[in-house]
Order: structure tokens, then C-alpha cells, then sequence
């Protein structure tokens, strides 16, 4: 059916004029080319051009992570949990203010002293609330991952904020652990529990395991945080599972001046002492409390929803090492270029130099001369060499001279020529063969001279002393 259709269709087209034929190709033509640009403005118009591209997707906290980032400071009182809250999104400034107050002449500063040197500080007023607890500002630095996760959820989520921390007072006031003591008191406003300090002018820090006072915990996945204070803060008596800090008194300029609306889920602030405590900037007309980004100190947020309320306009930015309270790292642009590793040369081969080895000192005869004749005793000294040793002549040992990195040559230092000592008569013939060639010549020499025939019974004249004849050699009586 389809295929009888297209057929038709052709012919028609087939059979049209030239120019209507031309007329046709270009219609499809723009057809094909301005299809894209038709889908594309119906998706605009499906989707506001304020919007970022992943508001819809912006990923939220979960019950059971909230429960997690604020079972640390859900039995706080309410007074110091909203400064840590509305701190929390100040993450760089809390890092500043925990930084200031190592230095011991800021941490020694007290009551008015401590009020008129904060009033210096550029940092927001819950920042400054909490500069006289030194504890809390130390938890909240050395975990600064948890801070800043913490200021993120509020931000977002202010009100899923509050009914976890009222989620996690319920669990603890059922565990049994959440009960009024001389140092908070505990009112249960049905659903509402509010903690109070027990004293106006002075606050105790909880100490508590998060493990142990909300009771069984259901998210196993989620394990709760669990805080230890800095070391040398007192933990006083443990009352049914929570202890206290030493109390610290409060500064009124810097406390007092915020508060929990839990029904409507929110921060109501003292309009007059906030922006006494807010030191130049501009002076806030509401008495509901809202995030300045410019107490934000660049610190990037964590969602487009977020970063759309309180920073239209600005793009993303990736986190940095400075924005966390740490030092910037060198950029790669600002380091010096090193020059490059000269390439390394195939080392010379090595020459051995030897000295050459002396030529042996020619070998001298000495002979003993013969007695004189008026000893008249027949004297044959026949001193024979000494015998070599049958130890192991040493081995020439040759130094080598340590190795220099630029000449790769192993010089030997020349050997002087070995000197011998001469000999003594008849004792340094010196090989097998000199020794033999003078034996023979010995013997031939003997050979040579006459010897006259004596009788066999003819007895020698043992009176008559005999005489050595020249040359060394005795005469014997005919």
C-alpha cells in the first residue's frame, strides 16, 4: 500500500514543470534546516532560562543523613545549637576565628576586652558568639568536612534541619537519656523539645556518645559522629549518659540575641544587637535570620538551588585548599621553570695503563778467594745457595686509585723496579740452568789438568804436611 502510494506520488512529481520541481526541493531543504532550531526553542519554553540546567536533579540530604551530621549537637542547648548552624555556613571564618584565639594573647582576653577586639573582626555574628566557647570553635575547625556538610544541609534544608534535631531528641528523651539536670533544663512542648540553659548567665557544653543516647541506632549505614572535646577541657559526672563541660559565662553583647521558631521552622534574630555585632556591612530589616554570602568568603556551595539563591550569576567554582583554612598550593603558572636534565653520556671506556715491569738487575758470581798458604789447612768452602721458600711468593697487588666522575680512566701509579740485595759468594745462582752451565764448566776445568798415577800400596807420607798448590788446589806427595 505504502509502496503504491510513493509511486504516485513520484509520477506526480515527475511529471511537474521544472521550476515547481525546484520550487519543492527547497521547501524540504529549509524543512530539514530549521527543524533543530524548532526542538531546541520548544525545550527552552518547557524550561525558564533563570533556572540552572540542574535544579531539578540537585541532590538533597536524606533523614538518615541529617540524623547523622547532627547527632553530635542535637542535645545542645538551643541558644548554642543556631550559632553552630548559622556558623556552619561561614566554614573559612570559623577556621579564621579558631585560628585567632591560638594565639595566647587573644585566647587570654576576657569580658570586655574579649567584646572590644571581636568588634575589629570582619567575621559574622554567630562566628563571634561563639569565640568565648574555644571548645565548640575547635570541634567545628578540626572537623572542618562535618562543618561544612552541616552549613551546606542548613542552607538547603533549613526546615528537614530542624525536625532531625527534634527527631534526634525524641529517640534520646525515649532511650531515657535526655532528662533536666543543674545544668540544662529539658521542656517538652507537644512535639516540640526546647533545652535551656539552667542558669541566664552562664552555659554548660554537652558531652555525650551518640551510640549510647539515642538508643539503638536504625542506620547502620550512616554511623553517627561522635566528638571528643580538645584535651584539658574538664568532662564533669555523667548523668544518665550525657556529662558537662566547666560552665562558662556568657558576655551578654555576643549572646542572647537569636532563637528558635520551631513551628515555623526557622532562626528569629534581635534586629538592633545584630547589627551592632555585623561590622560593615549593611543593617538587616528583618528579624527573620538570612545566610549573607558575604560572610561566604568565596567557600563555592554545594548545589546549583543553592547557589541560585544566594549567588545568581556567579558560575561554579571548584573547592580550594585556602577556601578550607589551608595554604594555597603554587599554580603551576607561578612556578620557575627548571632547566632540563642534561642528558647523561655513555661513560669512556676504560683504559688500563701498565707501567712496564723493570728489566732484572744482571746476576753477580762472587767467589771466596782461596787461603793464604801459610795457614797450611786445607780450607774448601762450599757454600751452597739457599734453598727457595715453599711458600707462595706474595702477589703484586695493584692499587687502583679512587674513581673520578669525569675521567673514567683507572690510572696505576708507576712501580719503582724491584731492587735485590747482592748475594753472597756461591748462593744466588739463580735458575736450574746457570747452575748447571757452571757445574759443567767446573767440571770440564777439572778435567783438563794432568794427574800422575799412585801405587795402591804406596802409603801416604802422613808426617810430611802438605802443601796447597797455587790456585787454590793441594798437592799430594808422589
Amino acid at each position: 500500500m505504502r509502496s503504491d502510494i510513493i509511486r504516485r506520488v513520484a509520477a506526480k512529481i515527475f511529471f511537474l514543470p521544472a521550476s515547481a520541481r525546484r520550487l519543492m526541493a527547497l521547501v524540504v531543504l529549509a524543512a530539514l534546516a530549521f527543524a533543530p532550531l524548532v526542538m531546541a526553542a520548544s525545550i527552552a519554553h518547557a524550561q525558564p532560562a533563570d533556572v540552572p540546567a540542574d535544579y531539578q536533579t540537585a541532590p538533597l540530604y536524606g533523614p538518615e543523613e541529617l540524623d547523622q551530621l547532627l547527632s553530635p549537637i542535637a542535645l545542645y542547648p538551643d541558644p548554642l545549637i543556631a550559632q553552630i548552624l548559622m556558623s556552619a555556613t561561614y566554614p573559612l571564618e570559623v577556621v579564621q576565628a579558631d585560628r585567632w584565639l591560638q594565639d595566647p594573647a587573644n585566647a587570654a582576653l576576657k569580658g570586655t576586652a574579649l567584646e572590644a577586639a571581636l568588634a575589629r573582626q570582619p567575621w559574622a555574628p554567630s562566628v563571634k558568639a561563639l569565640v568565648p566557647f574555644p571548645q565548640v570553635l575547635w570541634m567545628m575547625d578540626k572537623n572542618i568536612d562535618w562543618t561544612e556538610r552541616l552549613g551546606n544541609a542548613f542552607l538547603a534544608q533549613e526546615a528537614d534541619v530542624m525536625d532531625a534535631i527534634q527527631r534526634l531528641r525524641q529517640r534520646a528523651m525515649a532511650a531515657g537519656t535526655l532528662v533536666s539536670t543543674p545544668q540544662q533544663v529539658v521542656v517538652y512542648e507537644d512535639p516540640i523539645i526546647v533545652i535551656r540553659p539552667a542558669l541566664a548567665t552562664m552555659l554548660y557544653v554537652p558531652v555525650y556518645d551518640p551510640w549510647y543516647v539515642y538508643g539503638p541506632w536504625p542506620y547502620p549505614a550512616y554511623p553517627p559522629y561522635y566528638f571528643l572535646p580538645p584535651p584539658g577541657f574538664y568532662i564533669g559526672t555523667v548523668i544518665s549518659g550525657i556529662s558537662f563541660q566547666i560552665g562558662i559565662g556568657i558576655i551578654a553583647p555576643l549572646w542572647g540575641w537569636s532563637s528558635f521558631d520551631w513551628h515555623r521552622r526557622r532562626i528569629d534574630i534581635d534586629i538592633r544587637r545584630f547589627n551592632v555585632l555585623n561590622v560593615g556591612r549593611p543593617p538587616v530589616a528583618t528579624s527573620i535570620w538570612h545566610h549573607d554570602p558575604y560572610n561566604r568568603r568565596g567557600v563555592p556551595y554545594r548545589d546549583a538551588r543553592t547557589r541560585a539563591r544566594f549567588a545568581p550569576g556567579v558560575p561554579a567554582q571548584p573547592e580550594r585548599r585556602e577556601l578550607r583554612g589551608y595554604p594555597p598550593r603554587p599554580t603551576p603558572s607561578a612556578r620557575t621553570p627548571s632547566a632540563p636534565a642534561p642528558l647523561r653520556q655513555a661513560p669512556a671506556p676504560r683504559q688500563l695503563q701498565r707501567t712496564p715491569a723493570p728489566a732484572p738487575a744482571p746476576r753477580q758470581l762472587q767467589r771466596t778467594p782461596a787461603p793464604a798458604p801459610a795457614q797450611r789447612q786445607i780450607q774448601r768452602q762450599i757454600q751452597r745457595p739457599a734453598q727457595p721458600s715453599t711458600q707462595p711468593r706474595p702477589q703484586r697487588q695493584i692499587q687502583r686509585p679512587a674513581q673520578q666522575p669525569v675521567q673514567r680512566q683507572i690510572q696505576r701509579p708507576a712501580q719503582p723496579p724491584a731492587q735485590r740485595a747482592p748475594s753472597p759468594a756461591f748462593q744466588s745462582f739463580g735458575p736450574g740452568t746457570n747452575v748447571r752451565q757452571d757445574a759443567a764448566r767446573g767440571r770440564a776445568s777439572r778435567q783438563t789438568m794432568p794427574q800422575r798415577a799412585t801405587p795402591r800400596n804406596a802409603a801416604p807420607d802422613r808426617g810430611k804436611a802438605r802443601t796447597p798448590a797455587a790456585g787454590g788446589r793441594e798437592e799430594r806427595p808422589r
